[in-house]
C-alpha cells in the first residue's frame, strides 16, 4: 500500500506528479532494457558498429553523426554560460604589422 502524498507535497507537485519521488529508471525504461537484454540487442554497440562501417566505406557524415550521438552517453553536455556586462563592439581602426627580414635583420613596418 502506497503512502498518500501530504498536502505540502501536493502543493509542490507538478501536474500532480512528484519528480523527486522518481529516483532511478522508470518502469518503462526498465521494461525496454529487459526486452533488449532478452533479445541480446545492445543499441549502443549497434551504433558503434554502424559508425565504424560508415567510416570504412567513406561516409564520414554518417560516421560523425553516429559518434556525436554516442558521445551523449559518455560525456555530459555542458550548460550554456550567460555573460553579463557591456560588450565593446568598436571596430579595429588600424593594424601595424612588423616583418623582420632574418637575412638583413631589419624591420619593415607597414600600416593599414
Amino acid at each position: 500500500m502506497k503512502n498518500r502524498p501530504t498536502k505540502a507535497e501536493l502543493r509542490l507537485s507538478v501536474n500532480g506528479k512528484m519528480p523527486w519521488a522518481q529516483v532511478g529508471p522508470t518502469k518503462v525504461s526498465t521494461r525496454v532494457e529487459e526486452i533488449l537484454h532478452s533479445m541480446n540487442y545492445d543499441p549502443i554497440k549497434e551504433m558503434v558498429l554502424a559508425a565504424k562501417a560508415a567510416n570504412k566505406r567513406g561516409d564520414l557524415m554518417l560516421s560523425a553523426a553516429m559518434a556525436k550521438e554516442i558521445c551523449k552517453y559518455m560525456y555530459p553536455q555542458l550548460k550554456a554560460v550567460e555573460h553579463s556586462g557591456g560588450v565593446d563592439h568598436r571596430l579595429i581602426e588600424s593594424i601595424e604589422m612588423v616583418i623582420i627580414d632574418p637575412v638583413q635583420n631589419e624591420a619593415n613596418v607597414s600600416s593599414s
